[in-house]
C-alpha cells in the first residue's frame, strides 16, 4: 500500500491538480487508471469501472469496484489533489440491493459467460450446470456473476436460481452426483421415450435421490425433478475422493475428447477453446485450472524445454504465442498438453495431436516456432 502512494505522488508531481469547474479530466483520467491498474489490472478476475463527472465544483464519481480498499484508494488520491468537493456514488460489489440472496446455482447444462449483459458480445468462458456462483450485480436479462475460479463475467438470469448462503449449504448437503458420462438428458420418467426435462454433459452435477432399474432420480439445482440413466453419473463425494491427478489419467481424459470441436470460450464438451480444454482436462481429474491460457502460465513451475524438450514431461503445459521484443512483450495466445516424445494433444479447430519432431505425421512448423515455454502443473 505505502508503494503504491510512493507511485501516485510522483505521477501527480506532473499532472496539473486543478481539477474544479470542469477541471483537468485528462489528469483525472490518468490517476484512475494508475488506481485501478494497482487494485484490478485484470477485468477478467476484478472489477473498477468509474465514470466521472462535473456539477459546477463538484466532482460526481460513480461506478462499480468490487474490492473496499480500491475505493478508498481513488477516493484519498482525488481529496489529497483536489478542492472539489467529491460526490461519491461508487458501489462495491456485491451489490448491497442483492440481500441475502447474493448467491446462485446454474441450471442449465452449459451456461455462457459474456463480456458484456448483451448476447452479441464476446463469450468469454461457461459454467455447467450445479456451479455456485456469487451474484455481483443485478442487470435486466444479464446479471454479473463471479465463478469459483475468480472469473467476472454476465450470465443470463434465465441461466440460474438465486439462493441465499444457507441455501447453498442446503444443496452441498445433498448426495449429489456429477455427469461423467458425454451427455445425457434428464427425462419425466425412467423411459427413453418420455419427454425431457433437461440435457446435461459431463462435469454437471446435480442431486440423486434413489435408483432403480437402471435409472437414478434426480433433482436440478433449480428443483426441477426427472430421471436419468445410472451409468452416466457418479457419486459426487465419491468421484472426488477417488481421483487421481497422473500423467497417465490427463492423457486419458484428454483422448476421451479427441476430435471435438473448438468454440471460442467454450469450457464443455459442446465446444472447447484451448484453455477450456486443458481446464476440462485438469477438472475431470480433480484439479481446477484458471480459466485462459496466460492465466494458466502463472501456475505450477517452469520446466526448462531449451535441451529438444527432453525436460517435458506428460500432463505439462505448453504455451505458444509471439515473442518478447524490444518493442513488445511476450502475448500468450495458446496452450497445449504435452504427452510424450514430442507429441502433445491440443484443441484449435479440434482436439488433436500435433507434434514438434519434424519426421512425424503430426509435425507443425507453426506452433514450434512460435513456442514460448512449458509449466508444469503436477508435483
Amino acid at each position: 500500500m505505502k508503494g503504491f502512494f510512493v507511485h501516485i505522488l510522483l505521477m501527480l508531481l506532473f499532472l496539473p491538480c486543478s481539477f474544479t469547474f470542469g477541471g483537468e479530466r485528462d489528469s483525472l483520467t490518468a490517476i484512475i487508471e494508475s488506481v485501478k491498474e494497482h487494485y484490478a489490472p485484470d477485468e477478467r478476475l476484478s472489477v473498477f469501472q468509474i465514470k466521472i463527472k462535473f456539477d459546477g465544483d463538484i466532482l460526481i464519481l460513480t461506478g462499480d469496484v468490487d474490492a473496499p480498499e480500491a475505493k478508498r484508494a481513488l477516493l484519498d488520491t482525488l481529496q489529497y489533489c483536489t478542492k472539489a468537493k467529491i460526490l461519491d456514488d461508487i458501489t462495491v460489489l456485491p451489490s448491497p440491493t442483492l440481500g441475502e440472496d447474493r448467491y446462485g446455482i446454474v441450471t442449465l447444462s452449459v451456461a455462457d459467460i459474456r463480456k458484456s449483459p448483451d448476447n452479441r458480445k464476446e463469450m468469454t468462458t461457461q459454467a455447467l450446470m450445479g456451479t455456485v456462483v456469487t451474484l455481483m450485480k443485478e442487470g435486466r436479462l444479464f446479471w454479473m456473476v463471479k465463478l469459483p475460479d475468480g472469473y467476472i463475467g454476465w450470465m443470463k438470469r434465465s441461466a440460474f436460481t438465486r439462493m441465499s448462503k444457507k441455501d447453498i449449504e442446503v444443496w452441498e448437503q445433498s448426495t449429489l452426483a456429477i455427469v461423467t458420462g458425454y451427455f445425457g438428458i434428464v427425462r419425466t420418467s425412467p423411459s427413453d421415450t418420455s419427454v425431457p426435462v433437461s440435457d446435461v454433459v459431463m462435469g454437471c452435477i446435480l442431486s440423486k435421490r434413489d435408483s432403480a432399474n437402471g435409472w437414478s432420480a434426480v433433482e436440478l439445482p433449480d428443483g426441477r425433478r426427472g430421471f436419468l440413466r445410472s451409468d452416466l453419473i457418479e457419486d459426487y463425494a465419491t468421484w472426488k475422493q477417488t481421483r487421481k491427478l497422473t500423467p497417465e489419467s490427463l492423457e486419458n481424459t484428454a483422448l476421451m475428447f479427441y476430435g471435438f470441436p473448438y468454440l471460442w470460450g467454450g469450457n464443455s464438451i459442446k465446444g472447447f477453446d484451448c484453455s477450456g480444454f486443458t481446464s476440462t482436462v485438469y477438472r475431470m481429474n480433480g484439479m481446477e485450472l484458471l480459466r485462459d491460457a496466460e492465466l494458466q502460465a502463472t501456475m505450477g513451475s517452469d520446466v526448462d524445454a531449451s535441451k529438444n524438450f527432453t525436460n517435458l514431461r506428460k500432463g505439462d503445459l505448453l504455451f505458444f504465442g509471439e515473442k518478447a521484443t524490444k518493442k513488445k512483450e511476450q502475448n500468450i495466445k495458446h496452450v497445449a498438453m504435452y504427452l510424450d516424445t514430442l507429441t502433445f494433444i491440443h484443441c484449435a479447430g479440434n482436439v488433436h495431436y500435433n507434434s514438434f519432431n519434424p519426421k512425424s505425421q503430426y509435425y507443425n512448423s507453426v506452433l514450434l516456432k512460435s513456442f514460448l515455454f512449458a509449466k508444469r502443473i503436477l508435483n
